[in-house]
Formats: structure tokens, C-alpha cells, sequence
């Protein structure tokens, strides 16, 4: 069994202290882009992966990643490619391509999970001018191929 944390949309703002926290407990966390020069705060270490947004300007970071945890196959990206604001499918369409089960986007700073022809679809919302809830991030537990995510709001 292996724990995820998932974050996007930081900006300029600084990693909430209870993020932090829950990263360091996580046996993975991902960055899905709009802050990297920010993310530095949690410190990076081998079960840290990130991608680049549409406000990050570093071609260090690729703008989408597959990532293998327990059984499951899962796409990482920050969604602003697919158009995200306007609807899922671009972006179920290339999960499905990449054959993976899940795939994590921002771009939209609203908190949504919902299943779509077999692959569940995560945005965990904003750290920075989230649209329609408080600031979140999302916490996943993965169990061979179950996986169960949860929208945790930040005060």
C-alpha cells in the first residue's frame, strides 16, 4: 500500500505548513505544475515528480509524466494541453492512449474526481486562487489497483 500526495496551482504563494507535513510522510508526491520555483520548499527526493505548467518557464520539467505506483499507471500533467477548462475528454483521450488509470490535472483550480470510461480523473484544486472551495490538495492511497483519492481542504 503506498500514499500519494497531490498538488498544483501554487504560483506565488508558499507551501502551507500542513502540505509540507503531509508530503513528508508521503511515499510519493506530485507537483502537477504553475510554481516550481516554489516547490523547492519541500524538498525533492526520489519520490518527487512534477511536471510544468503554463506559468512555469523552465524547460527542465516535461508537461507530462507516466508514473507506475502498486499496479496502477498514472498520468501526471497540468492539463492547460488538453483544455481542461473547457472539458476532460482530451485529456481521458490520452490517458487512454498511455493506457493509465488515473490521470491528475490542474489548470482549473477547482477540486474535482470523477470516473470516466474506466480511468478516474483528479484535479486536487489551488493553492493559489482556487475557483469555488478553499485551497486543497489531494491525498490518494493506492492498493495494487484500487485507488482511493480524497480532496483535503487547507484553513
Amino acid at each position: 500500500m503506498k500514499s500519494i500526495v497531490v498538488f498544483s496551482d501554487l504560483h506565488y504563494s508558499e507551501v502551507p505548513t500542513q502540505l509540507k507535513e503531509a508530503c513528508q510522510y508521503a511515499d510519493y508526491v506530485f507537483f502537477l505544475g504553475d510554481g516550481l520555483f516554489n516547490v523547492k520548499e519541500i524538498g525533492y527526493a526520489d519520490n518527487f515528480y512534477a511536471v510544468r505548467g503554463n506559468c512555469d518557464y523552465t524547460d527542465f520539467y516535461d508537461e507530462e509524466q507516466v508514473i507506475e505506483v502498486e499496479d496502477l499507471r498514472i498520468l501526471i500533467t497540468h492539463g492547460h494541453r488538453y483544455g481542461v477548462k473547457d472539458d476532460t475528454m482530451s485529456l481521458l483521450n490520452r490517458a487512454h492512449e498511455l493506457k493509465c488509470d488515473v490521470a491528475f490535472y490542474g489548470h482549473t483550480h477547482c477540486p474535482d474526481i470523477e470516473t470516466i470510461e474506466g480511468v478516474t480523473m483528479v484535479n486536487p484544486g489551488a493553492l493559489y486562487a482556487p475557483q469555488g472551495s478553499n485551497r486543497s490538495y489531494c491525498y490518494c492511497v493506492v492498493n495494487k489497483k484500487r485507488f482511493s483519492p480524497k480532496i483535503v481542504e487547507l484553513n
